[in-house]
Formats: structure tokens, C-alpha cells, sequence
């Protein structure tokens, strides 16, 4: 059972540029993909989810009209650096008084919910034997997934200095903190919607909204 305040961070400000069209917008199940996302984290044990927009901010905030305090969106103006910038625009808004965020994707909208409790749990434990950074991170198969626990951000000693522009700024950053991992069966984590022949999979039904 989660006991910590923390805040889920949805990045959904990126350009889909290999998918031609603003996927957070295309529909599953006659609901855009983006929102299934967020209805999913609003079920779970966070504080606050912020969603991160970008490209497209305008149409995406008319499709999607979820109503709640905990839910904010942000817009961030700077999102064709990549997704290390939406990264970085995510910590900045962590209030001092919350230690840990869940990073999660707008393009993984099939991620079982067992699995971010799991996720959670490990990453509270670990929360209290450590005092400095790090992560824990989902690994199905040997492959690294999504979302990724980030504890204790506020220490001095996260290496907010090793971002680079572009989207690889969090696998630096991790190079610097202690990183863990945890395997799990969810196969959902390392599966993302980034391309036409992806949606197109999505669309078939090879993958189930209702067991999330």
C-alpha cells in the first residue's frame, strides 16, 4: 500500500513524428489514446497527475475534458527539444514537500495497473533505506520499460547537470544514481504506439483496455 506522496508525470508534448499524426489524439476504443492514460493514473494511489502537452496542446485539451483537482496540464513551449526537456519541465513542478515521481509515457496506454503498484511498492521500499537518488524501473524479458519511479528529487544530489537535449537526458541522469530494476510479467511495458503499423495492432485488438 502506497504511504508517500507522489506524483505521476505523463509526457505527451512530443511532435509523433513517426507516427505522422498526433498519436495522443488517435482513438482506442472510440477514446483518444492519451485520455485512456490518464484515466488510468487517476485511478491509481497519486497525489497529482500532470500531463505534459506540447505539440498540439490545443486540440488535445478540447478532446479531453477529465475534470478533477488532482489532474493538471501543463504546457510546456519548448517541447521540440525532445523529451528530456518535457523531463526537465516535469521535476521543475514537484512541489519540495513531494520526494518521489512516476514517469509514465503518453503512448503506453495498455500498462496493467498490478503492475505500477508493483512498481510503487519497490520503489517506497527502497525510498526508505536510501537517503540519495535513484530509480526503479520495470524490466520485462531483459528489456528495459516504462514508467520509471524517480525517489527522492529533491536531493541535492540528483545530477539535474547530466540532461542533455534530445531524449536520452534520463538515461544519463541515471548514469550518475543508483538504478534498480524489477522484473515483471507485463509485457505492456515495453510496448509503446509510435508508428502506423503499431496503432494498426492496437486496432485489431491484439491488446486488452479492460484488463489495465
Amino acid at each position: 500500500m502506497t504511504t508517500s506522496r507522489i506524483y505521476a508525470v505523463i509526457l505527451a508534448a512530443g511532435l509523433s513524428s513517426r507516427m505522422g499524426t498526433a498519436k495522443q489524439l488517435l482513438t482506442l476504443q472510440g477514446v483518444p489514446m492519451l485520455e485512456h492514460v490518464v484515466r488510468q493514473r487517476l485511478k491509481e494511489p497519486f497525489e497529482k497527475v500532470i500531463v505534459i502537452l506540447g505539440h498540439e496542446e490545443a486540440a488535445i485539451r478540447t478532446a479531453i475534458t477529465i475534470k478533477t483537482p488532482r489532474l493538471e496540464w501543463l504546457r510546456h513551449t519548448r517541447y521540440e527539444e525532445g523529451q528530456t526537456s518535457s523531463l526537465m519541465k516535469g521535476f521543475s513542478v514537484i512541489p519540495e514537500d513531494v520526494d518521489s515521481v512516476m514517469i509514465f509515457l503518453a503512448d503506453q496506454p495498455f500498462i496493467k495497473s498490478e503492475t505500477i503498484k508493483t512498481v510503487i511498492d519497490e520503489g517506497e521500499i527502497k525510498a526508505k533505506e536510501l537517503t540519495t537518488p535513484f530509480t526503479m524501473r520495470p524490466y520485462y524479458r531483459g528489456m528495459p520499460g516504462h514508467p520509471v519511479y524517480w525517489g527522492h528529487i529533491h536531493s541535492p544530489d540528483m545530477p539535474y547537470h547530466a540532461a542533455c537535449k534530445g531524449d536520452k537526458g534520463g538515461l544519463r541522469m541515471m548514469q550518475h544514481i543508483e538504478q534498480y530494476c524489477i522484473q515483471v510479467t507485463d509485457p505492456f511495458v515495453v510496448i509503446d504506439i509510435d508508428t502506423p503499423a503499431d496503432y494498426k495492432q492496437a486496432k485489431k485488438g491484439a491488446y486488452d483496455l479492460t484488463s489495465t
